[in-house]
């Protein structure tokens, strides 16, 4: 495993709980728009419930992570492999102040066999995503480029006829935008692109007649000045990046056919319901050249959704009015669900660690910053806060800078220890308080899975190097090292946990 940038087992640890968080809410969410999308309400409110979903889900997962007790699963992210009764090979070993005298040959390691080392499945669980978010990415990103290529489009001339209706149409409609139009040999239907731009087939003007082309250039230019390209994007792109969500998909779908209508409305206020319900059963006709890829926008509509399109331009009834209660109600519930939805957390309980650490802090006379970071890192490498705590008091008394005859810093890791836990580190950069910890818990993890969370015996190894441990037993002043550690110390009774928390100890 990596140990730094988003490899850091912190950060894989809180990006799994929060894909499994959003997971969550994302499901109640666009789940709940779906069971309301279904019902007899009017289009505006309808997209305005699916636009709350998908930006909502995002929101309210993120909210969820922020707060401790919000929680309704804990991540056991560690799950321990089972020990090879094999002796290990040799190699430099960890650490304290008289493992010097031992000798660099005489210690053995674990590191590079893998031997003890824990499988840590939100890794899994990440790059899975990760590797899936960049197929679907990869398939969005190749199909857009594929078609703007086949559309070889080039701008519209100035005296073409569906230039001339489309200045008119935003000069009577008090369009101020920007509007380019552009023409196509490939394309079968009239689109809207992101960039406020039109694309229209090149014989459009010759197969349209005068009130069909206006309805059509109102109906494109209705989606753009709604920005309906780029709410399509953000939806494509979350469904490829969120892949593993399927109602993201029936998401993007009700954003397309919400937006049809609406746009179909404005074109029919401003060129005739008729004409545009004309246009759309020609346009029907044409058939397509090449698929359209979904972050586009177009008017083109075949089967139940054109048949129902048509009905409802040709209807008298009313469109639902949309009522501002609604929409206030809709934004209240994401908002309620940000405050108080549950979520997913990264091993312990995060309300219970502010409290440990004030204690941490007030019997050792640390920090609270130190004590926060003492018991994170023992969080993520997967050993029990109070003994990581006892093992940096017995080492260095919480001296970050302390520099033993062989070890340095908080954990009193010496170097070739350190780098077979993380190959190529410097004297320097083990001197930083979060690396010495992560790297010195994380050799104190090994041991307490070698010895099969056997505490004293593992301490006994973390201080004097399990080969020689093992060849000879411990030492006196290893006995005595390990003594003071799992002793009483600052109020502390003496040490009877498992070493390893709960979750990691299950699968040894």
């Amino acid at each position: 495993m990596g140990d730094a940038g988003w490899l850091d087992p912190r950060v894989v640890d809180a990006v799994a709980a929060w894909l499994l968080t959003y997971a969550i809410h994302s499901t109640a969410l666009l789940g709940a728009a779906w069971l309301a999308s279904r019902g007899r309400i009017g289009e505006h409110l309808r997209e305005t419930l699916w636009k709350l979903a998908l930006a909502g889900a995002l929101l309210t997962a993120s909210a969820a992570q922020m707060r401790a007790d919000g929680a309704a699963v804990r991540l056991a992210p560690v799950v321990s492999t089972a020990i090879a009764e094999s002796p290990a090979p040799a190699s430099p070993e960890l650490t304290g102040i008289e493992a010097r005298d031992a000798g660099a040959a005489d210690h053995v390691g674990i590191a590079a066999s893998g031997e003890g080392e824990g499988v840590r499945w939100t890794y899994v669980l990440v790059l899975v995503w990760l590797a899936g978010a960049a197929v679907s990415l990869g398939r969005l990103g190749a199909g857009w480029i594929g078609f703007t290529r086949r559309l070889a489009r080039v701008p519209a001339e100035a005296g073409d006829p569906a230039a001339i209706a489309l200045r008119e149409l935003c000069a009577a409609s008090g369009v101020r935008r920007p509007v380019r139009l552009t023409c196509s040999e490939t394309l079968a239907a009239p689109v809207a692109l992101l960039g406020g731009e039109i694309c229209i087939p090149r014989n459009v003007s010759t197969r349209l007649d005068g009130e069909q082309r206006r309805a059509m250039l109102a109906h494109e230019t209705a989606h753009l000045l709604r920005r309906d390209p780029l709410w399509l994007w953000a939806a494509s792109v979350a469904a490829s990046v969120f892949w593993f969500q399927p109602l993201l998909r029936t998401c993007l779908r009700g954003l397309r056919a919400a937006a049809e209508y609406q746009c179909d409305a404005w074109a029919a206020g401003r060129a005739g319901a008729f004409a545009l319900a004309r246009c759309l059963a020609d346009v029907a006709a044409w058939g397509p050249v090449h698929p359209v890829p979904a972050p586009v926008a177009g008017m083109s509509a075949r089967g139940a959704a054109l048949v129902s399109r048509v009905e409802r331009l040709l209807s008298d009834a009313p469109e639902p009015r949309v009522r501002r209660r609604w929409a206030l109600a809709g934004v209240l519930a994401v908002a309620t669900a940000a405050a108080y939805a549950p979520g997913v957390h990264a091993g312990e309980a995060a309300a219970q660690a502010p409290a440990r650490q004030q204690s941490f802090s007030e019997r050792f006379g640390i920090s609270p910053a130190l004590a926060a970071a003492v018991e994170r890192a023992a969080r993520a490498e997967g050993v029990d806060a109070e003994l990581a705590f006892r093992l940096v008091h017995t080492e260095s008394g919480f001296d970050e800078r302390k520099m033993g005859p062989g070890g340095i810093g908080l954990t009193q890791i010496i170097l070739p220890t350190a780098r077979s836990l993380q190959p190529g580190i410097t004297r320097r950069e083990l001197l930083r308080r979060d690396t010495n910890l992560r790297l010195g818990l994380r050799y104190l993890h090994r041991m307490l899975v070698r010895y099969d969370g056997n505490v004293p015996r593992a301490v006994q190894a973390y201080y004097e190097g399990p080969r020689g441990l093992e060849r000879d037993g411990p030492e006196a002043d290893t006995r005595a090292y390990a003594a003071r550690l799992l002793g009483s110390v600052a109020g502390l009774p003496a040490y009877r946990g498992l070493g390893l928390p709960a979750t990691t100890t299950g699968a040894r």
